[in-house]
């Protein structure tokens, strides 16, 4: 069985699917295409058709993006300091101090530019004749709280959109969590129906399927079961007449190949109370 990495599917309708151009991939990245023709009796074939929450994801993702993008960019725009650059009227000459020649005000302005926008300290070199001022130095400068907002918000969104816990989505899940149990009903079960029905059509076929031969996945092994915090479960499981081996089948333990793993054994009081008469013929209730 290979998992096809492309196809073209004939788009029949009332006859089966026919799939070509199968191209398959290994883990190391090569391709191989495939040249017969496959039907749909000997291929497994999944769609998931959700076009709705497709437009609507789409739309989320360019929706925040533009909005991720104006945050960022208010936040950078609203934290660089703006300098004013103050000189007298009457134009005087600007003597270089480094190379004692006349200098620009366009090329002053650069000098003194490229030190207060340094990322390590700096010395300025300011002309008495100028005054500098920092224009938004008493402005309360934005911090990142709108931009951990809106990603906390998108994430939610995103979480909620896929019935994910919000616990499982961010890895906070704590020992008391269901968010485990709460994300296989929810998000992951739809899934693993769709999953089984596939095999069940594609394997088994209709007539065995009739017979009671089916392919089911054991959901139980999704969950983490600690075998010491579950011991008292395994023990009513064992007093109710459960074998050792179907234990070991629920937790996702190999088999035991002993008979006594596969004995039965009811110790709780379970019995159906019938009238009848003991020993001395008197009537029992």
């Amino acid at each position: 069985m290979y998992v096809a990495d492309d196809f073209i599917m004939s788009n029949s309708i009332l006859y089966g699917k026919v799939f070509s151009n199968v191209t398959i991939t290994d883990d190391d990245g090569n391709t191989i295409p495939m040249q017969k023709k496959y039907t749909i009796d000997d291929s497994i074939y999944y769609s998931i058709k959700n076009t709705g929450l497709q437009t609507a994801s789409e739309k989320f993702k360019n929706n925040m993006s533009k909005i991720l993008n104006v945050t960022s960019k208010s936040f950078i725009k609203n934290n660089i300091p703006k300098w004013r650059l103050k000189f007298p009227g009457g134009q005087p000459t600007i003597m270089d101090i480094e190379t004692k020649q006349p200098i620009t005000y366009d090329k002053y302005k650069e000098k003194i530019t490229e030190g207060l926008m340094s990322e390590e300290e700096a010395i300025v070199l300011l002309s008495e004749a100028f005054d500098l001022i920092n224009l938004n130095e008493k402005a309360n400068n934005k911090n990142l709280d709108d931009f951990e907002k809106t990603v906390l918000r998108i994430g939610n969104t995103v979480a909620q959109n896929w019935n994910i816990p919000l616990d499982i989505f961010y890895g906070s899940k704590t020992e008391k969590s269901t968010g485990t149990n709460d994300f296989i009903t929810l998000a992951v079960d739809h899934y693993f129906t769709l999953l089984e029905d596939g095999f069940n059509i594609g394997i088994v076929g209709k007539e065995d399927y009739l017979k009671g031969e089916y392919v089911a996945f054991n959901k139980f092994n999704i969950c983490h079961k600690d075998i010491i915090e579950s011991a008292n479960g395994i023990d009513k499981l064992t007093a109710d007449g459960f074998s050792r081996n179907e234990i070991n089948k629920l937790l996702g333990l190999p088999r035991i190949d002993e008979p006594w793993a596969d004995e039965h054994n009811l110790t709780k009081n379970y019995a159906n109370v019938k009238g009848g008469a003991n020993k001395d013929g008197k009537q029992l209730s």
